[in-house]
């Protein structure tokens, strides 16, 4: 099933779709803590040491 008719990939799926799916996929870290979800907010700037992240900023996203 292509939704929309997509001609980009033969594998299409709804925006919506995506989101839960990568929900899903988060959900045990978002329930033990260990990240968190900001909707409405765009990375700046980020911090990485080696193959960690230390920090991001963020800003709002504009309307």
């Amino acid at each position: 099933m292509k939704p929309g008719n997509g001609w980009v990939s033969r594998v299409c799926h709804e925006p919506q779709v995506a989101v839960r799916v990568l929900e899903d996929m988060l959900a045990p870290y978002v329930s033990s803590g260990r990240i968190t979800i900001l909707y409405g907010y765009v990375p700046e700037e980020a911090s990485a040491e080696q193959d960690k992240v230390q920090w991001v900023r963020v800003g709002t996203i504009c309307s």
